[in-house]
């Protein structure tokens, strides 16, 4: 019997049977070994990058987990610290307003004292100064605002202007009743 050769080294091997027309096989033993060794170091590697990608991915997730988490902490510290500037700005515009108002006050109440103004501009600059001012001292020149220095608040002058309002005239009244 004859030997078989191998179409891809062409070592000869085993034996070929008469009924095959060629006397060639594809693959010998060494060959297929050495296609087996090779596809199975090709599926290992393939492995591996697969591995590595997945441990780079994971990394990345991490990664941009951890810098997500980051800039949430960041906005919430830097949103804290523009919470904590804009209170202390406030408390400055309401400590300015208060001394502006305090000091246009002061230049109405030396007016008034110095009898610069008289009744009808006294209740206009008075009434002008009531809605932006929280209080202030006022030496009345009119009996009805009450006694001399009294602290008069922006509510109380606009409610004594409101109640001069709502008293009913002598003849208004209903007759029906």
């Amino acid at each position: 019997m004859s030997l078989v050769k191998c179409k891809i080294c062409g070592r000869q091997e085993g034996q070929s049977e008469w009924f095959k027309s060629a006397q060639l096989i594809d693959k010998c033993g060494i060959c297929k070994e050495e296609d087996e060794a090779a596809s199975k170091l090709k599926h290992e590697r393939e492995l591996e990058k697969i591995e590595k990608s997945f441990a780079t991915r994971k990394d990345e997730v991490t990664h941009k987990k951890n810098a997500e988490i980051e800039i949430i902490d960041c906005r919430g510290e830097k949103a804290e610290a523009v919470a904590k500037v804009n209170a202390e700005v406030e408390l400055e515009k309401v400590k300015l307003l208060r001394e502006s108002d305090e000091r246009r006050c002061k230049i109405v109440q030396d007016m008034i004292q110095s009898g610069q103004v008289d009744d009808n501009l006294n209740k206009t600059v008075q009434s002008l100064l009531a809605p932006l001012t929280i209080q202030f001292r006022v030496t009345p020149v009119d009996s009805s605002l009450g006694a001399p220095d009294q602290v008069v608040s922006s509510t109380s002058l606009n409610e004594q202007e409101t109640k001069s309002d709502d008293e009913p005239n002598i003849g208004d009244e209903n007759i029906d009743d």
